[in-house]
């Protein structure tokens, strides 16, 4: 199992680490998150990057979505979702795959289709 390279997103849109976005965010490209983003993102054919030093709220789609940063709301992961060694993420992940790294928290509902199971941990 290799660590997602969360920095390697090479092309696209990013969320710069002094930039807060409050509202909704619709990209047909790989999105980079470093600041803080209240509201939704929705890039459901692409990646998406939440870095350590990214702090999310409400809602982001992706094709895959990795997490190194702070989430509280939902994480919709096209394909698979990764919670990198910083992530801090409470409330619900829907995804067909989900894989955690030691030193991630969360606290979340998992739902994979119509499936849904309330799980709380520390790796």
């Amino acid at each position: 199992m290799s660590t997602p390279n969360i920095e390697g997103i090479t092309s696209g849109s990013r969320i710069g680490s002094a930039t807060h976005i409050l509202g909704k965010v619709i990209a047909d490209e790989p999105v980079l998150i470093k600041g803080r983003l209240e509201g939704t993102l929705i890039a459901p054919n692409h990646p998406v990057s939440v870095t350590a030093s990214g702090h999310v709220a409400s809602y982001i789609e992706g094709s895959c979505v990795d997490i190194d940063g702070h989430m509280v709301g939902t994480l919709k992961a096209n394909t698979k979702a990764t919670l990198l060694s910083r992530a801090r993420l409470q409330g619900v992940v829907e995804a067909p795959r989900l894989e955690c790294m030691a030193g991630a928290w969360l606290q979340v509902d998992v739902a994979q289709s119509a499936n849904r199971q309330r799980v709380a941990m520390v790796l």
